[in-house]
């Protein structure tokens, strides 16, 4: 099947086959006709308040199809999503936003941007905008990252939002039912969710991690991809012998985690109780400038699940307070390994203030044209 724009994708999964579930959390549950047709509503409702190709839809909610309806809604007209946490404390929040300048924030609570409640989004009313079609050549999402300064960070995706939703992603299949536990807020939920739905898998998610629900479910819904970190892991594992010995995890394909390094004696156990071949452990995700995994028996190297890098050295981000990685070309096809050039960029006090780009090694600005190439 060819590429096709991400926000197109859950029209025609719909089309195939429009009563499989697309996605649950706790009671709420929707068909895959019934989330397409939210998507494409919540995006005519996103350009009647001002959003429109290029722009950035932040999205502040909890857990829940609304989250994951506003991420394909801002495909959808080509913009890029920015997932934020709904209980981020005002400060960080409107630091964050600052950096992004968003054209709406979909959110319950106001925040100094243009904001409207997911509620909104569902209101089918006449004289809302006919939608054109993507092009699905954004940057496909803005993420959030600590950092080492501590100061708000934000990374965009130098991939496109286009994907073959015939293909394999992140190792997810179309016929996955796949337990994401996580906040969408952060990196490993966001991308695994809107991946099983890319591919055409049933997306199950948990409005907060507990553990032995995540084994119930993992039973109740044939659960056979999963993502946790390794804080979740351990959790489930001191829920002790006889929890362990009633779950059912028969159907799980893939235990995928990332976020942090596995203590050895954990993913020792884990291996021991799944078998080695269904735990992965991978790292590189947020920056998505390569990847290395860690299966259960062996250490390799893995490409992102997008095309072949473009060659973007030197270049500067085109909005403040980005953090871009330009990348160099031909990395698929048995080239040299690619080579990142690092470029900080923040705002100056002011909300609209100039940018000014800070180079890895200097806190002195630099031009945004300069650039120090060096190997990952």
């Amino acid at each position: 099947m060819t590429t096709l724009p991400l926000g197109l994708i859950p029209q025609l999964h719909a089309q195939a086959a429009p009563d499989r579930p697309a996605v649950r959390c706790g009671p709420d549950s929707m068909t895959r006709r019934e989330f397409a047709d939210a998507v494409g509503l919540a995006a005519a409702h996103l350009v009647d308040v001002g959003a429109h190709a290029g722009s950035t839809v932040a999205i502040a909610l909890p857990n829940g199809p609304d989250f994951l309806i506003a991420a394909f809604a801002a495909w959808r007209i080509d913009a890029t999503p920015l997932p934020l946490s709904s209980v981020l404390p005002a400060a960080e929040r409107d630091a964050l936003l600052d950096l992004a300048a968003p054209a709406v924030v979909i959110s319950d609570t106001e925040t100094g941007w243009p904001t409207v409640p997911p509620s909104a989004l569902r209101s089918d009313r006449a004289g809302l905008p006919a939608l054109p079609t993507p092009a699905g050549d954004r940057p496909w999402k803005l993420i959030g990252s600590g950092g080492s300064t501590g100061r708000p960070k934000l990374i965009l995706a130098g991939t496109p939002a286009s994907a073959d939703p015939a293909a394999e992603r992140y190792t997810i299949r179309g016929d996955d039912v796949v337990l994401v536990p996580g906040p969408l807020y952060h990196q490993g939920p966001f991308i695994f969710s809107t991946a099983g739905l890319i591919t055409g898998a049933s997306v199950v998610l948990m409005p907060r991690f507990d553990p032995q629900e995540a084994l119930d479910l993992v039973a109740g819904h044939s659960i056979s991809w999963t993502f946790m970190v390794p804080t979740m892991t351990h959790r489930i594992w001191r829920q002790g012998e006889e929890a362990r010995s009633r779950a059912d995890l028969s159907s799980l394909r893939l235990l995928f985690s990332t976020g942090a390094p596995w203590p050895s004696w954990l993913k020792s156990e884990w291996m021991s109780w799944l078998g080695p071949e269904r735990v992965l452990e991978w790292y590189g995700g947020t920056e998505e400038q390569g990847a290395c995994a860690s299966p259960g028996r062996k250490q390799s190297t893995i490409p992102e699940p997008s095309a072949a890098p473009t060659t973007t050295s030197g270049s500067c981000p085109q909005r403040a307070g980005l953090l871009r990685r330009s990348r160099s070309a031909n990395w698929s096809s048995g080239a040299e390994p690619p080579v990142v050039t690092p470029t900080w960029v923040r705002r100056t006090a002011t909300r609209r203030g100039a940018a000014t780009a800070i180079s890895p090694t200097s806190t002195k600005p630099a031009t945004c044209t300069s650039s120090t190439v060096a190997p990952i």
